[in-house]
């Protein structure tokens, strides 16, 4: 409301450069809110009810810096991710849903393998029920164990798994939480992120 009021009584009739750069620091503080460093208000919002329309506020904002241990020990950081596209699994294992998307999330990570993508998930369990699940059902991605702290900076509160694409820039540019616990998860998750890496590839 101050930003409107700011922009139809003051910048707009003087067209001044300096109001005008005030105008963009006005908006930005207010998309900023919608971001990941304040995660409590996006998700205690009314919207907070309709999990995409609360995702798709996400959508631009610059994803937090990842400094993580990986499940074999090997230290990364954001750093390593730089120029890259990221793909980000959030999940566990006796999630359901999280369990049945996984052909799907393989698909990809086979698909794009030879390419700019890096594809990181983080299990909420700790490294040795990680490790027992691996050695039942492939999971292709990079882990990262006992990332509940990591989904608490990525605002993963509406529900598991959630699934992020991070552009090259690194600004989020796909979310998604939830999913289905039949046959056709793999390929409805597939579907969704596929095209949106390929755009980014392109």
């Amino acid at each position: 409301m101050l930003c409107d009021q700011f922009l139809y009584r003051i910048i707009i009739p003087m067209k001044c450069p300096i109001m005008i750069l005030l105008l963009l620091f006005c908006f930005s503080g207010v998309s900023q809110k919608a971001c990941f460093s304040d995660c409590s208000k996006l998700f205690s919002s009314p919207r907070a009810a309709h999990p995409d329309s609360t995702l798709n506020d996400l959508k631009g904002c610059t994803a937090p810096e990842i400094r993580a241990l990986r499940i074999d020990d090997f230290a990364f950081d954001s750093k390593d991710l730089d120029g890259k596209i990221v793909v980000i699994n959030f999940w566990y294992a006796a999630c359901k849903p999280c369990v049945a998307e996984i052909p799907g999330l393989n698909r990809l990570a086979e698909e794009f393998k030879n390419q700019n993508v890096v594809f990181l998930a983080f299990g909420r369990d700790d490294p040795p029920a990680i490790l027992e699940f691996l050695k039942q059902r492939p999971f292709l991605f990079q882990h990262i164990p006992k990332a509940q702290p990591w989904a608490d900076k990525f605002c993963v509160v509406l529900g598991w798994p959630t699934n992020l694409i991070i552009d090259q820039k690194g600004r989020v540019v796909f979310a998604a939480s939830g999913g289905r616990t039949d046959e056709k998860a793999p390929d409805a998750i597939y579907h969704r992120m596929a095209p949106v890496i390929q755009r980014l590839l392109k």
